[in-house]
């Protein structure tokens, strides 16, 4: 996972309706380039027990890669 920083911006409002949802939503942060997307999942993952996330780049293009690295990230959630 990625750093975080203390002097990032919190995303109060959107970070609170992240905490508050089921356990079992399926959220997709979707914004262009220096949003804060990582640094607002790096939040939501500290303050939650039942938050993950899969950072994704070129390699996953293959969905063996891609599906085990969901799949390790859905293992640190729920054994």
């Amino acid at each position: 996972m990625p750093l975080t920083y203390s002097d990032a911006v919190v995303r109060g409002g959107i970070l609170a309706r992240l905490l508050d949802a089921p356990a079992s939503t399926l959220v997709s942060i979707v914004a262009p380039a220096g949003y804060g997307k990582t640094t607002l999942l790096r939040q939501w993952a500290d303050r939650s027990t039942n938050a993950t996330y899969v950072r994704i780049d070129h390699g996953d293009d293959d969905p063996i890669r891609l599906l085990s690295a969901i799949a390790a990230a859905l293992g640190t959630v729920e054994p």
